[in-house]
């Protein structure tokens, strides 16, 4: 299976936690870690499964710098926010459109 290797950073807003994928640019809240965490996921999931839908989905992978992974890991450097906690997100390529299986690397 093939996955899209991005990086997702969050960090307390008022009263609020923000989550963004910092590769693809989407971002979501929620009012814990998790719960912003779990969005932004779901979030990531949807827009690729757009992009998948649109047959565009290699291209903005490729043109974003996101690297593509086969079953392994893969890390590469990316500029985080201050005070931010910052994950390495792996998801699956070939689920996206289901929006289901996500696995988190720390």
């Amino acid at each position: 299976m093939r996955y899209a290797m991005v990086t997702l950073a969050v960090h307390r807003e008022g009263e609020h936690y923000v989550a963004d994928c910092l590769e693809l640019e989407t971002s979501s809240f929620g009012a814990s870690e998790e719960e912003a965490l779990d969005n932004v996921r779901e979030a990531t999931l949807l827009y690729l499964s757009t992009l998948e839908q649109l047959g565009e989905c290699e291209q903005v992978l490729r043109d974003r710098g996101v690297a593509i992974v086969d079953g392994g890991t893969a890390r590469t450097r990316i500029e985080c926010p201050p005070d931010s906690q910052v994950f390495s997100q792996v998801i699956p390529l070939e689920s996206a459109a289901a929006c289901g299986r996500v696995g988190v690397f720390q």
